[in-house]
């Protein structure tokens, strides 16, 4: 495992041992548009906000969910400007310290979030389906006393479970759908982006990753390689 951290640091050029804060002393997000739930919505505010714009944003665009009846009027311009939207409401309190965006018709998102209560933080996994599907991520921790270093945040994405399919949130979907499945490679590359407005390194580690996830998928395919299991690194 230590080795494969090493290899992916250097050529990924990320720091795993990265930590953030979620919020500062005051309680406050560190990254104020983070819990806006709306992809597309989110990257405008990001970008209205750093450059000292936010007097031209509708009050609307800045609250974390949409209202039902403009989140319709939206869906009917496009499906894909939903990205996000549907997701369930943050609890008081929480963050959403990553999420996983999927290039399906709608933009689905899977978001993973952090909860302070007392001296812990905890985390859970939701995705824009669950109030239809009922069905619950199964997480490798509960919570932590600090926030995740990325490292820590990268065992939490490839480790959870969704119950009955797969193990692990970006290759081990993409292993389901694609070798488990038996569906078309080409059909889901560039399919999965995973980002995140407190780990900058998240991102890039993952489309690293994802460059690996293909060959390897490529030679199993081939005939010159092991099935995939899901999860590269050794246990």
């Amino acid at each position: 495992m230590t080795d494969f951290f090493l290899r992916a640091g250097r050529s990924a050029n990320v720091d795993f041992s990265f930590r953030p804060e979620y919020w500062d002393t005051d309680g406050l997000l560190t990254a104020p548009w983070a819990n806006i739930k709306g992809s597309l919505r989110r990257r405008h505010i990001r970008r209205v906000l750093e450059q000292g714009l936010e007097a031209s944003l509708h009050p609307d665009e800045l609250d974390e969910s949409l209202p039902e009846e403009i989140r319709r009027a939206v869906a009917r311009v496009h499906p894909a400007l939903m990205g996000g939207e549907y997701l369930p409401d943050l609890l008081p309190g929480e963050v959403e310290i990553a999420r996983i965006e999927f290039a399906s018709a709608t933009r689905d998102v899977t978001s993973i979030r952090a909860l302070p209560v007392g001296r812990r933080i905890y985390y859970r996994v939701n995705d824009e389906h669950q109030v239809m599907t009922e069905i619950e991520y199964r997480t490798p921790f509960t919570w932590t006393s600090r926030p995740l270093t990325l490292r820590r945040l990268i065992h939490l994405i490839d480790h959870t479970v969704y119950p009955r399919d797969y193990t692990g949130l970006v290759t081990g979907f993409l292993d389901f759908v694609v070798v488990g499945c038996q569906t078309d490679l080409e059909e889901w590359l560039g399919f999965v982006d995973v980002s995140s407005e407190f780990y900058p390194d998240l991102g890039r580690y993952y489309s690293w990753r994802l460059e690996r996830w293909e060959r390897r998928v490529r030679r199993y395919l081939e005939g010159k390689g092991p099935r995939p299991t899901g999860f590269e690194p050794p246990e």
